[in-house]
């Protein structure tokens, strides 16, 4: 929180927080590579990973 002590600053209101649509569009982009690329291991290569075992 930000104080005026003098109170010479009308107050106003921030930009919103959040992700910027173009970071948003980047991190979409890249998650359709890793997929992408999970696919082509289990599809062409027949990479299956170990059985998990508790």
């Amino acid at each position: 929180m930000t104080i005026d002590p003098q109170s010479k600053v009308r107050p106003a209101l921030g930009p919103r927080p959040g992700t910027d649509v173009a970071d948003l569009v980047w991190q979409i982009i890249c998650a359709v590579f890793i997929v992408s690329f999970w696919l082509a291991a289990v599809v062409v290569v027949g990479f299956e990973p170990d059985e998990f075992v508790w």
